[in-house]
């Protein structure tokens, strides 16, 4: 590992742990408070930035410890995905509480009452994508995103507001919005974008080709011109956006129909 932390840990930490070769050290996280048990983490990443945290602890408890990682890792929020098995550097030990523990996935330390795991972790960073956003800042969002949410991966956003957001500069494949307001927002392209009991109202969609996944939403208001495309390709190989249980002016409404865009009503909501 590359140490650059004034910590010199024992050699057990490499010889169970190859993972960290080449990896860097971070910076040592520890609650204010003495707990019980005593506890500090030291998080590391890698060259393709995942994120690791060696737990010190006299008493390895991995939900708990998660917890209180989750807590004291501020904006950030660092849980842990799962463990990495002592001596195996490619078995992956699921996360349980000390006494459910199946497997041996931590090590003692020489001369100490200390025992130290190994996990990898992941961070909250969606609301820093969304500052991103609102900001226009691509260099952030990528920044931010990658290597964590890599292409092809859903990048999700639960009740944020997006509202008058100008989306030209991200493109939009497999964002998933939730209980979102996309008032106003203008530029949403790209394919799939899921959305769910959101408000879309008044959303600019001029000259832009988009394929939506949408339940439950408010698109009326919608901008569109002949250059809009809810459809790509055609016939047999043609992809279409589906709308289920959503609200649209009624020229939106045969604009979709006239694409041969799916708007429908779903059961539950026939029997209303």
């Amino acid at each position: 590992m590359n140490n650059y932390s004034n910590i010199l840990f024992p050699e057990i930490i490499n010889e169970a742990f190859p993972v960290l070769d080449g990896a860097s050290y971070v910076r040592q996280l520890a609650s204010l408070v003495p707990l019980c048990p005593d506890t500090a983490f030291h998080l590391f990443a890698d060259e393709n930035g995942c994120f690791f945290t060696l737990v010190m602890t006299d008493y390895p408890d991995p939900t708990s410890q998660s917890t209180e990682l989750k807590q004291i890792s501020g904006e950030y929020e660092f849980e842990f995905t799962h463990l990495i098995k002592p001596y195996a550097n490619d078995k992956h030990i699921a996360i349980c509480e000390n006494d459910e523990m199946n497997e041996q996935f931590s090590v003692p330390g020489p001369n100490s009452y200390y025992h130290y795991y190994l996990a990898v972790v992941n961070m909250n960073i969606t609301h820093h994508l969304v500052t991103a956003i609102r900001t226009n800042d691509l260099s952030a969002y990528q920044r931010i995103r990658y290597p964590a949410i890599p292409d092809g991966e859903l990048v999700r956003f639960v009740g944020e507001d997006f509202s008058n957001v100008d989306f030209d500069q991200f493109v939009m494949g497999f964002f998933a919005f939730e209980n979102c307001n996309l008032d106003g927002a203008k530029h949403i392209y790209g394919q799939p974008i899921y959305f769910k009991d959101s408000s879309v109202r008044n959303v600019d969609f001029r000259s832009v080709k988009v394929i939506i996944e949408a339940e439950n939403c408010d698109f009326r208001g919608m901008k569109y011109d002949d250059e809009t495309k809810f459809v790509y390709g055609s016939g047999k190989l043609a992809v279409q956006s589906r709308f289920v249980d959503c609200k649209f002016d009624d020229e939106a409404r045969e604009f979709l129909g006239r694409q041969g865009v799916l708007s429908m009503h779903s059961e539950r909501s026939k029997m209303r």
